[in-house]
C-alpha cells in the first residue's frame, strides 16, 4: 500500500501507550442517547428509516451507552423483522441480571456480557459448537457451572446449556471461550474462574 494512505489502530486501556508510538491518544467513553441511538441504527441498517419500537429505546436503556454491545446487538439485528427485536430484548433483561463468574467490584461492564451472550446465541447451532479440536469442550449446567475431574466451577448462568471452550495455556491455566469470544481464565488447581475484564 502507498505510503501515507494507510493507518494502524491499536486499543489499549494503558493511557501512555499512544505517546510511546507517536500516535493520537482518543479515549474511547460511553454514548449519549442521541449518539447511541444514531450508531444502533447504523449498526442495524436503519440510517433512513424509523428504528422498531418500542424495542429499540429498550434495548438502548439495557445497553446504557456501551459502544460494543450496541454494535453487536445492531450488527444481529440487521435484516431482521421485528419479532426479533423483541426477543433481543427479553434476552437483554434476562442476561443483564447475570453475572459471569465473581464480578470484580467496581466493574461495570455486565452490559457487555449481557450483549455477548444474546448475539452468540442468535447463531445456528453449528456456528455456537464449534471449538478448534486442542480446545476441551464443556456443557454449562443449569446452575451455570462445568464439570472438572470430579469437581465444579461457576462460571455463569448466562451460558445454561451451552458448549463453551477450554484452552491450555499453562499447566494450571484455560483460556475460557463461547464461540470465538474470550469469557476468562479457568485456574484448575485452585479451581476458580476468572473473567475477563473488558474497558
Amino acid at each position: 500500500m502507498p505510503s501515507g494512505h494507510s493507518r494502524l489502530l491499536y486499543t489499549s486501556r494503558d493511557k501512555g501507550f499512544a505517546g510511546s508510538l507517536g500516535a493520537k491518544n482518543y479515549e474511547v467513553g460511553f454514548l449519549d442517547p442521541e449518539q447511541a441511538r444514531t450508531f444502533l441504527a447504523r449498526w442495524s441498517g436503519f440510517e433512513k428509516r424509523p428504528l422498531p419500537e418500542p424495542y429499540a429505546s429498550e434495548i438502548l436503556a439495557e445497553c446504557k451507552g456501551l459502544v460494543l454491545g450496541l454494535a453487536m446487538v445492531g450488527a444481529t439485528l440487521r435484516a431482521q423483522p421485528e419479532q426479533e427485536w423483541a426477543d433481543m430484548v427479553v434476552g437483554l433483561k434476562k442476561a443483564r441480571l447475570k453475572e459471569i463468574g465473581i464480578r470484580p467490584g467496581g466493574y461495570a461492564y455486565q452490559t457487555l456480557h449481557a450483549s455477548i451472550a444474546v448475539s452468540v446465541n442468535a447463531l445456528d447451532r453449528e456456528n455456537k459448537t464449534r471449538y478448534p479440536r486442542s480446545f476441551q469442550a464443556r456443557r454449562v449446567n443449569n446452575s451455570g457451572d462445568i464439570s472438572w475431574h470430579k469437581g465444579r466451577v461457576f462460571v455463569s448462568e448466562v451460558f445454561c446449556n451451552e458448549e463453551i471452550g477450554l484452552e491450555q495455556m499453562d499447566e494450571d491455566v484455560h483460556s475460557v471461550f463461547f464461540c470465538n469470544t474470550e469469557l476468562g481464565e479457568f485456574n484448575t488447581s485452585e479451581m476458580r474462574f476468572r473473567p475477563v475484564l473488558r474497558p
